[in-house]
């Protein structure tokens, strides 16, 4: 192991404390909105419209649109980490936290990204509980966008699954594993 090793456990532990604060504020503000419809009087609304359902078909799409965009930014979908290593050399020192940088910087915005879009799938559920005055279809959008969201939650396989195998070999090695 190198002299980095600590350093290196700390950067990546803060860098994914702070996506896990900004993953848990998104799941907070999910079911806030439950607690709000249900808390909410609603006087004016149309029963019979069609916008949950359309909104619904939007909120498919947009859980592939999430998927896609962390692939597009990341190069990996990384919600896991290959486990098969299939090289002999890995990267140690500098080089390996110039790696994870680049790779922690990619996977966070990927993440972000990603439960935005999970996000907007819970605000279509409040916006169809408001307009058909029937809180409970907020229910199935808030199922999907917290399970979008659990897929999500950060961890150090995802930024494993961002890095080069070199990367992924080294620092599996600087913390152990």
């Amino acid at each position: 192991m190198s002299t980095e090793t600590p350093d290196l456990k700390r950067t990546l532990g803060l860098q994914l404390t702070t996506l896990r604060v900004i993953w848990v504020s998104f799941l907070t503000a999910t079911l806030a909105m439950g607690v709000m419809l249900v808390i909410i009087p609603i006087e004016e609304a149309d029963p019979e419209s069609p916008l949950p359902m359309l909104l619904g078909v939007i909120s498919l799409v947009e859980a592939g649109a999430a998927l896609f965009m962390r692939w597009k930014l990341m190069g990996s979908i990384a919600l896991v980490a290959p486990s098969d290593l299939r090289v002999d050399e890995s990267l140690d020192g500098q080089a390996l936290l110039d790696e994870l940088s680049s790779a922690m910087n990619r996977y966070r915005v990927g993440t972000i990204v990603g439960i935005a879009f999970a996000e907007s799938i819970a605000i279509f559920g409040l916006v169809s509980g408001l307009v058909t005055m029937q809180p409970l279809w907020f229910a199935p959008f808030a199922a999907f966008a917290v399970l979008l969201l659990l897929v999500q939650f950060p961890h150090v396989g995802g930024v494993r699954a961002v890095m080069s195998d070199k990367g992924r070999k080294g620092l599996s090695r600087a913390l152990g594993r």
